[in-house]
């Protein structure tokens, strides 16, 4: 029992609290993957369309937003469900944003169309892991709910 516990990084009972599950440190990986995704997405899409228009609103809040998400995936790593809830409101509105556009822009545009799709792909594993029953757990145990 307990080498299956270790396998998923996390037992309920008698476990060490303040272990980081490994589903919670791979999600952490492809958050990070994710966002890193999305920057590089960013960056072509300014340079894209650096002629025809200047650094404006969008890039502004594109730069928050990577900064929240940032925030919230540190506090994902510190056992915040809060964050872990913030995150998976991000994705249920990344996924139309991605999906949706998929056929229209995947011909003219087809590197930042492909990034997102992975991007899509590496957030919506993480956010499954994150809600994993035993991490699940984890993110309850000793005042981690918070």
């Amino acid at each position: 029992m307990e080498q299956e516990a270790n396998a998923v990084g996390f037992e309920a009972e008698g476990a060490d609290i303040g272990r980081r599950p490994e589903k919670v440190a791979f999600a952490m990986r492809a958050l990070y993957v994710t966002l890193g995704l999305g920057v590089v997405r960013a960056i072509i899409r300014f340079v894209e369309h650096a002629a025809v228009r200047s650094f404006g609103l969008g890039e502004i809040v594109t730069l928050i937003l990577f900064g929240l998400s940032l925030l919230f995936i540190v506090r994902v790593g510190e056992g915040r469900s809060w964050a872990r809830v913030a995150l998976l409101v991000i994705l249920i509105g990344a996924i139309p944003l991605t999906i949706l556009p998929f056929f229209q822009t995947i011909f003219h545009n087809p590197i930042p169309t492909a990034l997102g799709l992975v991007q899509v792909v590496f957030f919506t594993t993480a956010m499954v892991l994150l809600y994993d029953r035993n991490v699940s757990a984890w993110f309850r145990s000793a005042g981690n709910g918070q």
